[in-house]
């Protein structure tokens, strides 16, 4: 898209110039999750997407920058992009955007939070944002959603190909599901009635349709519901269990459990538990006990 849009193709406020050569310095290098597609497609997507649906160029360079924080904690040359950078560099409205977009901004050889809390972190933190910054990112999620969506559907009835595909994103299918619905909930009524919001919840109940779980699979799931709520292994409180907080980690344990060719059950629940809480998320008794419910199932295994 070389011309007098530039590179990002997005219009011809300089501003756009430059925050399309600091994307392309700190994320160039890096690919869109599992492909060999270059990230900085999804960036200016983004972008696009915002001013599709009548956002300000700040708030389109927001979205393009929206990752620069989060996902370059050190770069080659050592250097930590943070907020105060973004701000110092585009002014305080595309640094606001970007702060609301980064869900943790670790320290230069810290980890990041455990996948769960952090996100549950984020909804919280998105409940106070304006309408512009939850257009982009409404943005973000439905760029997202688009590509994984097109994976996910050229897997056809194949439980074994969707698996594959699904081992991409930590949470797996109800994970993803659950992120993109709480991601919803958190923008509540200040996007509704746009282009965008209403393409972003097309979306999502797409996702939500694109497999419907087996008899096996359910029952397994609801053994597994009672393992979880008994033992509350992040000890959320009854108030929380009673919403239906492991839920989504009975699903999730269960579809593993039930596609074809399945890894032993210890390794599933470990697998997952390490990726959504951290290595210290759940006790061992816990991790024995989940793991002990889906062999159970003599269907199963």
């Amino acid at each position: 898209m070389n011309g007098r849009h530039g590179a990002h193709g997005l219009g011809e406020d300089s501003r756009f110039d430059e925050a399309w050569g600091f994307v392309i310095e700190h994320q160039g290098d890096q690919n869109r999750k599992g492909t060999d597609i270059a990230y900085t497609t999804h960036l200016r997507g983004v972008a696009q997407r915002v001013l599709d649906d009548g956002g300000t160029s700040e708030e389109a360079i927001g979205g393009m920058l929206h990752d620069v924080v989060e996902d370059t904690p050190v770069n080659k040359g050592g250097h930590s992009v943070e907020v105060d950078e973004v701000r110092a560099k585009f002014g305080d409205r595309v640094a606001e955007v970007v702060d609301f977009c980064t869900d943790t901004e670790p320290k230069p050889g810290e980890p990041k939070e455990p996948w769960r809390e952090r996100k549950e972190e984020h909804f919280e933190k998105l409940r106070s944002a304006d309408a512009g910054t939850l257009r982009v990112v409404a943005a973000d999620k439905t760029d997202n959603l688009t590509g994984q969506l097109a994976d996910f559907e050229e897997c056809g009835e194949d439980a074994g190909d969707l698996a594959k595909s699904l081992t991409r994103f930590k949470g797996g299918l109800a994970g993803t599901l659950w992120y993109y619905r709480g991601m919803r909930a958190a923008m509540g009524n200040k996007l509704e009635g746009s282009r965008l919001h209403g393409e972003l919840s097309d979306k999502i109940t797409r996702l939500a349709r694109l497999r419907s779980p087996s008899a096996d699979e359910l029952d397994c799931r609801d053994r597994l519901r009672l393992v979880l709520d008994a033992h509350d292994p992040r000890a959320v409180g009854a108030l929380r269990v009673a919403d239906g907080h492991y839920a989504i980690d009975a699903e999730e344990l269960a579809r593993r459990a039930t596609v074809p060719e399945a890894a032993e059950t210890a390794d599933i629940v470990e697998l997952l538990v390490t990726q959504w809480y951290g290595e210290t998320g759940w006790s061992d008794a816990t991790k024995q006990a989940a793991a002990d419910a889906l062999a159970g199932a003599s269907k199963l295994r």
